[in-house]
């Protein structure tokens, strides 16, 4: 590269102080170098290098896990206690890392949607699947283990279901361990892939106790939204996707305010999948008094304001079997309505949620109405609810269950107190 007319007549006249004149900017450049590269860093790696560099991870066997990071606060509580097992969880950027993986760790798989992720049709999806499971045994024939989980009966708004069933079929009879979120998973999908119940064991979702700030109070939190003193606020929050039923809130809000005599007000909060048209919920909540929506994920720094601010967390989903979403509404102490099944049943001990009928609109309006009436009762769930999922004791029972069906070891070392 050329030097600039100055920058040659100064090494001539003065050569021994060339590299104190340039050194300024040098670092400059360095220092705009080294900040790129740390922005572009994703956080795991960062904490890894920061780990080694400390001198840790040593003697832990790789466990990695797809999809998600440490931008997914449920695996993150899930995989709190497998280092003292002897796993060290990673999460795998692209289902294709996985050709990479070492062969004497774990690979947990959660959600199948990669598998046939874009397939125009059945055929190109079943070829699709068929070069992932490729990919997988491939892994499991050098020497690696899989644990999946079961999340739902079928991915939400599963495209080409008997395709899906083949791949679950296949998954049963791959894995070392089966995961399944509530033990009533085995009878609800009995009649599309049964598992094995010697290969599968039930870990609970937790709460999110400790995971998000909760440093906001209720009046703050409704100040910074805008929120009237009397106005009622549902809060509908999460990823926005058709199964949730958002729009069957919305469409609710004249016959809630009519029936309980409140002013209403929906908050629709979450950030929406590609492959989602959101049109018709954002005209739907356009045309009525008193709904607003946002379509991008909430930073975890203001998960607390809207869940502060919120009288009643609605979930309107038309089909669901776990819910995060519930489990965060718990956390806040929120009163919550969710369509009832097995889990939900159980969640119904926090004494703070509201069952419905998931197939009724008129159920779900009763539902919300009566926890409109109760939304004093907000606040700490039962100590009992609390204990049962703690994510603590979760992450003690998953890392648990991993040692015995992984390593044969069903001695852990974890303690109470972990």
């Amino acid at each position: 590269m050329r030097r600039s007319l100055a920058s040659r007549l100064y090494r001539r006249l003065v050569p021994g102080r060339v590299k104190v004149w340039l050194t300024p900017l040098v670092l400059r450049r360095r220092r705009r170098r080294d900040a790129a590269r740390a922005a572009a860093t994703a956080p795991d790696e960062a904490w890894r290098v920061q780990r080694a560099a400390l001198g840790g991870g040593a003697g832990l066997r790789p466990y990695a896990y797809f999809p998600g990071g440490l931008q997914n606060p449920y695996l993150r509580l899930l995989y709190a206690g497998l280092p003292e097992v002897g796993y060290d969880p990673r999460p795998l950027g692209s289902y294709e890392l996985l050709d990479r993986a070492p062969g004497d760790g774990v690979f947990h798989l959660h959600w199948t949607r990669v598998f046939q992720a874009g397939a125009p049709d059945e055929a190109a999806a079943r070829e699709q699947t068929e070069r992932g499971l490729a990919r997988l045994e491939d892994y499991l024939g050098r020497g690696g283990r899989l644990v999946w989980s079961v999340h739902e009966w079928l991915p939400h708004d599963c495209e080409f279901p008997e395709v899906e069933v083949g791949l679950r079929r296949r998954l049963v009879e791959l894995a070392s361990g089966v995961h399944v979120l509530h033990a009533s998973t085995l009878g609800e999908v009995e009649g599309l892939y049964p598992l094995d119940p010697e290969r599968t064991f039930t870990v609970e979702h937790p709460l999110y106790r400790g995971v998000y700030p909760e440093y906001v109070t209720r009046g703050a939190a409704r100040r910074l939204l805008g929120v009237d003193p009397d106005e009622v606020v549902l809060l509908a929050f999460g990823a926005i996707r058709p199964y949730k039923g958002f729009d069957r809130l919305v469409g609710l809000v004249p016959r809630l305010r009519e029936v309980s005599g409140e002013r209403v007000r929906v908050m629709v909060a979450g950030p929406v999948f590609k492959s989602v048209d959101v049109g018709p919920l954002v005209e739907l909540a356009g045309s009525v008094d008193g709904v607003s929506m946002t379509d991008r994920a909430v930073p975890d720094e203001y998960v607390q304001v809207l869940f502060r601010a919120a009288d009643v967390v609605v979930l309107p989903y038309r089909q669901v079997m776990n819910s995060g979403v519930l489990m965060l509404a718990l956390s806040f102490g929120c009163p919550s309505v969710a369509p009832e099944n097995p889990v939900t049943r159980d969640a119904v001990g926090s004494g703070l949620v509201h069952v419905f009928d998931r197939e009724s609109d008129e159920s779900l309006l009763g539902a919300v109405v009566e926890a409109m009436g109760r939304r004093g009762d907000r606040g700490i769930a039962s100590d009992a609810f609390v204990a049962r999922y703690d994510p603590v004791t979760i992450a003690t029972q998953f890392a648990h269950e991993v040692a015995a069906r992984i390593t044969g070891d069903d001695e852990s070392h974890l303690t109470e107190d972990a």
